[in-house]
């Protein structure tokens, strides 16, 4: 039986990749069952697309603060980790603004280090120009979304092999790869969280590729600044 089930559990596997290769995007959850500081039940969805516009590879990315409406939780900022295959970090840069997240920096440490990356995040983004601001300037309500795109320039690789590379980059449950940072969070808006996240299970993963599982967002706003805002180096 049990091999029965990791059969059952390699074909939903394969069956998402699949789908995602297709699609030319990853999604990227960020929830308490991978690690959470103060375990509040602040969540987010993180979806890259890839994409290549005149030589130019470029990563949209958008944020969903798929938190509970009634836990109240305001996500101000986004640590990821990319593969090393994506190129130097001194080649990204932020291609088009979102509303909220304009900020993007670089190499930044996230306390406390059993949730930081080794050296720091790859990138940050953020609305207020710090990963642990003590204000939600720029934060992401729950059922709200934000998109934005990020440059890597002219690189050899082809989407599919960014969302290849991706996908088994993303695939180490133990690994610190991506996190978010929580604020304003319960009634009062006293509290605060730092969640780590990951590749989803099997079965998520297959919910998500049918459109399936994701909460609907309550009154997006994707208006998108101007190219190049903001970008910050360390």
């Amino acid at each position: 039986m049990r091999n029965a089930c990791w059969m059952i559990r390699g074909s939903l596997v394969t069956l998402w990749l699949a789908a995602a290769a297709q699609a030319g995007s990853v999604q990227l959850v960020i929830d308490p069952s991978f690690g959470s500081t103060e375990n509040t039940g602040s969540s987010a969805l993180v979806t890259l697309d890839f994409s290549t516009l005149n030589t130019v590879d470029l990563m949209t990315v958008t944020i969903e603060n798929t938190t509970p409406l009634d836990v109240n939780s305001w996500l101000s900022a986004v640590g990821l980790e990319l593969p090393d295959s994506f190129g130097d970090s001194s080649s990204i840069e932020l291609d088009t603004a979102g509303t909220y997240f304009d900020t993007l920096l670089f190499d930044q440490d996230f306390p406390p280090p059993s949730f930081n990356a080794d050296g720091g995040y790859d990138v940050v983004f953020s609305g207020d120009q710090s990963f642990l601001g003590q204000t939600p300037s720029g934060a992401i309500m729950g059922n709200e979304s934000d998109s934005f795109v990020i440059s890597f320039g002219d690189t050899p690789l082809e989407p599919a092999d960014f969302v290849s590379r991706s996908l088994e980059f993303y695939n180490d449950p133990g690994a610190n790869l991506i996190v978010g940072r929580f604020q304003r969070v319960g009634s009062t808006g006293d509290d605060s969280d730092k969640v780590r996240g990951g590749l989803p299970e099997p079965a998520t993963l297959v919910l998500l590729a049918l459109g399936v599982g994701v909460l609907a967002a309550a009154g997006r706003r994707q208006k998108r600044h101007g190219r190049h805002a903001r970008v910050l180096r360390s």
